[in-house]
């Protein structure tokens, strides 16, 4: 959970167990406009997408280095040597990239988004391929 998440949780909680804090956490809210609920849920909703949108762009990044490192073996002429050690760093790669690609299915899990199939289609990771004979 962000950092800005858990302040605002830990801000919510304490304004409903300290008295005192509770016109200050009214104040903030009110000051954006709509009821305190509204705004809580808005912050909420900002906070999701943009966690949303950057385990996105990291598993982005990843399947994009996987694509180039394909496109290198398959398009240069390379030594054995070369394409074991391009190999190597695909695999490494590709480890990472399944990585960030569970954590992204976890966290659309976990808000309830159960169907993974466009997600799949989007950041398909290329396989390496075979050597020719």
């Amino acid at each position: 959970m962000s950092e800005r998440i858990q302040r605002l949780l830990r801000d919510v909680y304490e304004s409903v167990n300290e008295p005192e804090r509770r016109s200050t956490l009214g104040d903030r809210f009110a000051a954006l406009g709509g009821s305190p609920l509204a705004s809580v849920q808005r912050e909420i909703a900002e906070e999701i997408a943009h966690s949303l949108g950057k385990a996105g762009r990291k598993v982005q990044r990843q399947v994009e280095l996987l694509r180039a490192l394909v496109a290198r073996v398959t398009v240069e002429q390379l030594s054995v040597e070369e394409q074991q050690l391009l190999g190597q760093e695909y695999q490494r790669q590709r480890t990472l990239a399944e990585r960030y690609l569970r954590d992204l299915l976890i966290q659309r899990e976990a808000l309830g988004m159960r169907r993974h199939e466009e997600v799949r289609r989007v950041y398909g990771l290329p396989e390496w391929p075979e050597p020719a004979r």
